[in-house]
């Protein structure tokens, strides 16, 4: 019983797996479409992405050259749960 459990369970995690890399396989073209046109992806996963990545960058620039340090890191975080949100619903 418990080795036929075990089966199941990884099953079950392999299948997890070759689904998150199914949604990640969309992510690389979507950057790079961004990054030719500077509009935000469609796809709520790359969104998510460019979003945290420009919400790191604004915190570190503000860190670094002043500005609203404490507003730049909320607006970090918040980008931080969209992303896992999205890492996980999409």
């Amino acid at each position: 019983m418990r080795g036929q459990l075990r089966q199941i369970e990884q099953r079950l995690r392999r299948v997890r797996q070759q689904i998150g890399r199914g949604k990640l396989a969309r992510l690389p073209e979507a950057l790079r479409q961004y990054a030719a046109s500077g509009e935000v992806p469609a796809d709520p996963l790359a969104a998510a992405y460019v979003r945290l990545t420009e919400a790191a960058l604004d915190a570190m620039n503000s860190s670094v050259g002043g500005g609203d340090h404490e507003a730049a890191c909320e607006r970090y975080s918040v980008a931080l749960s969209d992303w896992q949100r999205a890492c996980r619903g999409a």
